[in-house]
């Protein structure tokens, strides 16, 4: 039986438009050796657009037998944390870039925390993701499995996983 690998990162190519149309971090630069990862924080780092080649990746899935890989956004650039205006416009060019690729990825959905709703939720599996990420500092402090109660509750009533990924809360 052929096997799924849950989390995986890929950046499609207008993610990577977005967020090198950014003025501060989380943002993308050029440099004379390629691409350069700005976030809040920490030194910059080099970003391997070949490493988010989808068809090397799918080549590389079915290499090892696995059909299917649940793309996740990669909660450490701090996205999520961002506010609504900032954050949406990045998600929905991830978003939207995954969900073009189909078969053999599918998605896990993610929003801006601010935005974490249940409507938010609903729309994310309506549109075809197989359940939400959250930032595991999201889940971290007083009230935060209350405030984020309607996401656990649309998941559970869709029968759809939660999954945790390393990352920072609220912006």
């Amino acid at each position: 039986m052929p096997g799924f690998d849950l989390h995986q990162h890929l950046w499609p190519d207008a993610f990577v438009s977005a967020l090198a149309a950014r003025s501060r971090p989380p943002m993308l630069r050029r440099d004379g050796r390629g691409w350069r990862l700005f976030l809040a924080g920490e030194p910059s780092c080099a970003l391997h657009p070949e490493e988010h080649d989808p068809a090397a990746r799918a080549q590389a899935l079915a290499r090892t037998g696995l059909h299917r890989a649940g793309i996740a956004l990669s909660s450490p650039l701090g996205i999520e944390g961002l506010p609504v205006e900032e954050a949406q416009p990045l998600l929905d060019a991830w978003l939207d870039g995954v969900l073009e690729l189909g078969a053999p990825f599918t998605v896990w959905g993610a929003f801006p925390l601010e935005a974490a709703t249940e409507a938010a939720t609903t729309a994310l599996l309506d549109r075809g993701a197989i359940g939400v990420s959250l930032p595991a500092g999201a889940l971290d402090g007083p009230g935060a499995l209350e405030r984020l109660s309607p996401v656990l509750s649309a998941l559970e009533a869709r029968d759809a996983p939660l999954f945790v990924h390393p990352g920072p809360g609220f912006g």
